[in-house]
């Protein structure tokens, strides 16, 4: 049984675990990491199938996934 009580924090384990997923699974077939997560965005956002409407979760991990990004790249 899935608690409701911090749905930020399953939102937040469903993103991850479904980046981590499909960068693997996209590394797999000699594609960059990157273009597996942001097809897991994708699919599991609020436009496609839904598994995480919460608008404001996601724009906040968009936006920590940005910064995280420009910083690994040197920017």
């Amino acid at each position: 049984m899935v608690s409701t009580e911090f749905p930020f924090l399953l939102d937040v384990g469903v993103i991850l675990l479904a980046s981590q997923l499909s960068s693997e699974l996209f590394r797999r077939m000699k594609l960059p990491g990157l273009l597996g997560a942001i097809f897991a965005g994708v699919l599991i956002g609020p436009n496609i199938f839904g598994v995480v409407s919460n608008t404001q979760t996601v724009n906040a991990i968009a936006l920590f996934g940005a910064l995280l990004v420009l910083f690994v790249i040197g920017l």
